[in-house]
């Protein structure tokens, strides 16, 4: 498996997994239900210990 970055366009798209706030907290331990799809175009950006 190769993970590569996601096109911006597809931001919506990923935000829209998660499908409760649990979800929300389980996958990305943020309390906003749903995701923003800027929060999600932002980890693209921020560099962490994951890369």
């Amino acid at each position: 498996m190769e993970l590569r970055p996601f096109a911006v366009a597809d931001a919506a798209t990923v935000a829209r997994w998660p499908a409760s706030p649990a979800e929300v907290t389980w996958w990305c331990d943020l309390r906003d239900c749903p995701v923003a799809a800027r929060t999600v175009t932002g980890w693209q950006r921020d560099a962490g210990p994951e890369r």
